[in-house]
C-alpha cells in the first residue's frame, strides 16, 4: 500500500526532495523537524531557515521556515491532503497555481486575503477547516 501510495505523489515527492537537498546545499536546511498533531495524526515538518517559505509535496515533503505559527502549518497538511487526493496530477492542479500565487503576491503585495481566499489556497484551508482568519 505504501507503495502505490508513494507512486502516485511520485512527481511532488521527487521535487520535494530536490528543494530538501537545495535548501541543505545552499545553508537553509541542518536537518531539523518540527511535529504537528492534527486531529490525532502526526505530521512532521522539515524546517528550514528561511523567512517566508512553506511548501507541501506530499506528507513526506512539507518545508517550513522556522518562524510560521501553528495553523500555517496546519494549512500546509491541507496541501499535503490535496496531493493525496491529486496524486500524480498535483503539480499542475495546484502546486503550480500556488506557486503562481505567491509570487504574483509577493510582487504586487496583494495580502493574505487575496492569496488566501483563492484557488488553490482556500481549497487546503477547506480540506483542514481553516478561514483566512485563522491564517492572519
Amino acid at each position: 500500500m505504501i507503495i502505490l501510495k508513494v507512486l502516485w505523489q511520485l512527481p511532488q515527492i521527487i521535487l520535494g526532495a530536490l528543494f530538501l537537498a537545495f535548501c541543505f546545499i545552499i545553508g537553509k536546511f541542518h536537518g531539523d523537524r518540527k511535529e504537528i498533531e492534527w486531529e490525532g495524526k502526526k505530521y512532521y515538518f522539515w524546517q528550514i531557515n528561511w523567512r517566508g517559505v512553506g511548501v507541501s509535496l506530499s506528507e513526506y515533503f512539507m518545508i517550513m521556515s522556522y518562524h510560521y505559527n501553528y495553523n500555517v502549518h496546519v494549512h500546509e497538511i491541507g496541501h499535503a491532503i490535496k496531493s493525496k487526493k491529486q496524486g500524480l496530477f498535483y503539480l499542475l492542479l495546484s502546486g503550480i497555481p500556488s506557486a503562481f500565487r505567491n509570487i504574483l503576491n509577493r510582487i504586487f503585495k496583494f495580502g493574505p486575503e487575496w492569496y488566501y481566499g483563492k484557488y488553490p489556497e482556500k481549497q487546503a484551508n477547506d480540506e483542514v477547516g481553516l478561514t483566512i482568519e485563522d491564517l492572519l
